[in-house]
């Protein structure tokens, strides 16, 4: 089912990419070996793409929501490189104003 999700966050629906990404967070939240894979399968590109000024607070906040899950297990912890993809959105995540 994940390439399918990961097909889905391609929409030109909004409301459909972020069931998309509300599904994929759901996935990698069971554990890191799901997390893993999704990463591995490219997840964090178009999830980050999503980062937008225009983008609905809703929708951001699901994908807060997942970044916050990719990072969320430790045993073992996100590869270094999925760190290093992240961190740049987190930063702009902290800063921003919701409302």
């Amino acid at each position: 089912a994940v390439p399918l999700f990961l097909e889905l966050l391609q929409s030109p629906d909004a409301h459909v990419c972020e069931q998309a990404v509300w599904a994929l967070g759901n996935i990698i939240g069971d554990g890191p070996h799901f997390r893993d894979f999704c990463v591995e399968l490219g997840m964090v590109p178009p999830l980050l793409s999503f980062i937008k000024p225009d983008i609905p607070i809703t929708f951001l906040r699901n994908v807060t929501w997942v970044i916050v899950n990719l990072c969320r297990h430790k045993d073992p912890p996100p590869a270094l490189h999925t760190i290093r993809q992240l961190l740049p959105a987190l930063s702009s995540l902290i800063h921003h104003t919701d409302g």
